[in-house]
């Protein structure tokens, strides 16, 4: 007999279709509204979103002071078949800003003495591996965990995303895993995967779903009503926005709608509503300045180092103020809410367009609204400000100034690469789907990843320095060309199995060439990056030898997830 799986307690939709929409035609007039910014500062704020076209997906923007929604406006359409504009009551789905939710539900229930953050997972979740370390339901909240990130896992083992998939089943792959991405607490590296387990802990801590607790103890108090956990694909909401992808090759619905339950994702809510949650961190009715305390508290790790990320709020600091933000991005939404608690203020930017960038227009609109109180952006050392040769002048290099950087660079400490080629006359950036970014120069070392704008800097050899290249704020090292040899192309075809993905990748020689062959991929050359390290599609495979040689599996290394053995099966 099969599993029951509930579906999470729904609340009936308390707003008529009808109301809905007289809500949204009544917030369309902005010049109605009385917003307390100055008129000036609206105009310079509007201009942040100037890309947006009248009849194209955009973004709803929320300016929070004081409590109180300072400025908000649509910008773009909310569905392209009705041509419903968006408004501050449209409800967006906001990916992973989500995870400050579950945080919350986790730690309300410490604060009340259900559980503690302290507490060993399998305390509550007795079927994950015992891994020989200690791992905490804090290692999870603070991304410490080293627990295999499950959407990656889903990716690699070739799961169709348009299928069905519940809390029931991340669980039951999350403890197929034998082993960790490090041991907890030594790293930290975002994972989905301690989220959607927190949302288990929640449901067997309280027996409820982490959906119908949020709602009971968070949502319905401070009068989100607009505000849920999407956990039932046929459930009909309100003013919801449709997600879109595809930009300047035309829009496509991109939304994802099969994934049935909370935890790291899933939250749908407006801007409206997220003024009321705004206002928790600074009246806690619910949980009191204990909960606040919890939620603020940075992790550390076992190294004694303190990461900016607490319990699903990054803590910082931005051009000399304190700063407390999240984002998201899933299927075709992206989304962002900052807040700078000494000012009172904070941005919400929703978008329902795979092309934003929430958290840059976020900042963009805060570094105008607080502009008299930022410091100067060149004094900031933890801030985003671009390096100030990236809004130089592309300059003209020749052939042998672009050829000095072609190659394969690798992170010293785990198998991450980037590829380099001059193609079309220009300096090229290999992306993982096979395609290509152009880099444009600002002198002989420094380019810009175009589309991007990532800062790309190429470093000299020096008695001091390796040659190497920093793509954003990660160093890669120049590594020696590598190419297959006769040997490698005659042992390494095969069939390679994954019993913690019960899957199979076969690797074949085609036109001379090794091809990979994974379930959910069209074919992927597998091209040698260092010795005994190849690379398809993005991915690392480090491959394993026997005393005589031969291969017998490899180990895949794909950013949230490390170390997964593929045995070698057959030839």
């Amino acid at each position: 007999m099969g599993r029951v799986k509930p579906i999470g307690t729904r609340r009936p939709l308390r707003v008529p279709l009808l109301a809905a929409a007289l809500t949204a035609a009544s917030a369309l007039p902005v010049a109605a509204q009385r917003w307390t910014l100055p008129l000036e500062v609206q105009h310079r704020v509007d201009s942040v979103f100037s890309f947006v076209e009248r009849d194209a997906p955009g973004c709803a923007l929320g300016v929070i002071q004081d409590g109180k929604l300072a400025y908000g406006r649509g910008y773009g359409l909310a569905n392209l078949d009705w041509g419903i504009p968006i408004t501050t009551a449209t409800v967006f789905d906001i990916g992973s800003v989500s995870k400050q939710f579950t945080a919350a539900a986790v730690a309300l229930l410490d604060v009340e003495g259900t559980l503690s953050l302290d507490d060993e997972v399998r305390t509550w979740i007795p079927e994950l591996p015992d891994y020989g370390h200690s791992l905490t339901l804090r290692h999870m909240l603070n991304h410490t965990s080293g627990i295999r990130d499950y959407l990656t896992l889903m990716d690699l083992k070739g799961t169709d995303f348009d299928n069905v998939f519940d809390e029931f089943d991340g669980v039951e792959l999350i403890a197929r895993q034998e082993g960790l991405n490090f041991d907890p607490g030594a790293e930290y590296l975002y994972s989905n995967s301690g989220y959607l387990l927190l949302a288990n802990v929640v449901r067997r801590a309280t027996g409820q779903s982490v959906r119908a607790f949020l709602e009971d103890r968070y949502f319905d108090p401070l009068g989100m009503a607009h505000t849920l956990i999407w956990d039932h694909n046929r459930e009909v909401v309100a003013g919801r926005a449709t997600g879109y992808g595809g930009g300047a090759s035309g829009w496509q619905i991109d939304h994802a709608w099969n994934f049935q339950m909370g935890g790291d994702g899933q939250v749908l809510t407006s801007v409206d509503d997220l003024v009321k949650w705004d206002g928790l961190f600074y009246d806690p009715v619910v949980g009191g300045q204990e909960l606040l305390d919890r939620m603020h508290t940075r992790g550390v790790l076992n190294s004694g180092d303190t990461i900016d990320y607490a319990l699903g709020l990054n803590v910082n600091r931005y051009r000399g103020l304190r700063r407390v933000s999240h984002g998201g991005a899933w299927a075709g939404f992206r989304a962002h809410l900052v807040r700078f608690p000494d000012q009172h203020t904070s941005a919400a930017v929703l978008c329902n367009r795979g092309d934003a960038n929430a958290g840059g227009y976020a900042m963009e609109v805060m570094d105008v609204v607080l502009a008299d109180q930022l410091a100067p952006a060149e004094d900031e050392g933890s801030g985003p400000a671009p390096a100030s040769w990236m809004d130089g002048e592309e300059v003209a290099l020749s052939p042998a100034q672009l050829d000095r950087w072609v190659g394969i660079y690798r992170t010293p400490d785990r198998p991450n690469y980037w590829r380099f080629e001059v193609r079309h006359g220009s300096l090229q950036m290999l992306l993982p789907d096979g395609t290509s970014l152009r880099l444009s120069p600002r002198s002989e070392t420094r380019f810009v990843a175009e589309r991007y704008d990532v800062p790309v800097a190429f470093q000299p050899r020096t008695d001091e320095w390796p040659e190497g290249v920093r793509v954003g704020s990660t160093v890669f090292l120049r590594q020696p060309a590598m190419t297959l040899g006769p040997s490698d192309a005659d042992a390494l075809p095969g069939i390679y199995h994954s019993a913690e993905l019960d899957v199979d990748y076969e690797l074949r020689v085609e036109e001379g060439a090794l091809v990979l062959h994974r379930p959910g991929s069209d074919p992927l050359p597998f091209l040698p990056a260092v010795e005994g390290e190849f690379e398809a599609g993005g991915v690392a495979y480090l491959v394993e030898r026997d005393a005589g040689g031969a291969p017998t599996g490899f180990r895949v290394y794909a950013g949230r997830v490390t170390d997964i053995l593929f045995r070698k099966v057959t030839r």
